[in-house]
């Protein structure tokens, strides 16, 4: 191999890394944004479902109790459904109309 090419070889090497390490910050923040919606929605669901057991272990692990969907938002939704237990529930953890 000449020079040249060793040379080359590296530098796309290097590019390749850089490449990799910078497509996995991009990445891991994308897959943050997505997880805040994803337990958003899962405390949405817990909540019509009226799973008390399941919407305070996601209250508790910290998902926005005012996460707001297309459907509203988790207290209007309990609300809706009368719902009395889950609507305790979401304002002890900060929920607000």
């Amino acid at each position: 191999m000449t020079a040249t090419s060793v040379f080359i070889r590296r530098f796309v090497m290097i590019v390749i890394l850089i490449g990799s390490v910078c497509g996995l910050y991009i990445a891991y923040e994308l897959k943050d944004i997505v997880k805040t919606s994803d337990r958003g929605n899962l405390l949405i669901g817990a909540v019509k479902a009226k799973d008390i057991p399941r919407v305070q272990y996601l209250l508790q692990s910290g998902v926005n109790p005012n996460f707001t969907s297309l459907e509203g938002t988790p207290l209007k939704l309990a609300n809706a459904n009368s719902d009395v237990e889950t609507v305790v529930l979401l304002k002890k953890y900060g929920a607000t109309e």
